[in-house]
């Protein structure tokens, strides 16, 4: 029997590729904030986070259980969410808070871990709203593409190159831009 595909896979995700999301999260009671955020899964069913203690994410997260995760269009995004510019926050009809006219994924945390400094969050997908030609971002192309122009530099660092090669294997491990850094 044919599994229908998950909402992960319809929207193009790999198992442990992580994609560059704005993740948008709002306290019992105060304003909803949004931060950018990768996100990964190892099943294609859970979306999961890293979240560095200390974070209003973090404490949105632990105190209401639910968010949104965001699909940027670009990354102009990602840079007003970064230079604390106010992103056009609506409410969805399930209450939680996401970016105005991008695609999102609505999660409840269902399984929260302490990993050093972070805390790692395991969410159970509870709606969604998909738009045509949603863009998912991932670093490993564009890593891939700066390592190589670095390679053709005279001075280039070892180290350099090393933590590019780091970055692609953790954003997406077994991929062909991890085997090309490789060879």
């Amino acid at each position: 029997m044919i599994m229908p595909k998950t909402i992960l896979e319809t929207l193009g995700f790999r198992r442990n590729w992580v994609y560059e999301t704005i993740v948008a999260s709002h306290p019992k009671k105060g304003l909803a904030s949004a931060a950018p955020m990768g996100v990964w899964t190892g099943d294609l069913r859970r979306v999961k986070l890293k979240i560095y203690n200390g974070s209003k994410t973090l404490a949105n997260i632990t105190a209401s259980g639910a968010f949104t995760v965001n699909f940027p269009k670009d990354v102009r995004l990602f840079h007003r969410a970064l230079a604390s510019k106010r992103l056009p926050l609506i409410k969805t009809p399930s209450g939680l808070h996401a970016v105005k006219d991008h695609s999102r994924l609505e999660l409840q945390a269902n399984d929260m871990k302490k990993a050093g400094n972070a805390v790692i969050v395991t969410a159970e997908i509870t709606g969604h709203r998909i738009l045509k030609n949603t863009r998912l971002f991932n670093r490993a192309e564009a890593l891939t593409l700066e390592y190589l122009i670095s390679k053709t530099k005279p001075n280039v660092k070892a180290n350099e190159l090393a933590e590019y090669r780091r970055a692609i294997r953790k954003v997406a491990p077994k991929s062909e831009y991890a085997m090309i850094v490789e060879r």
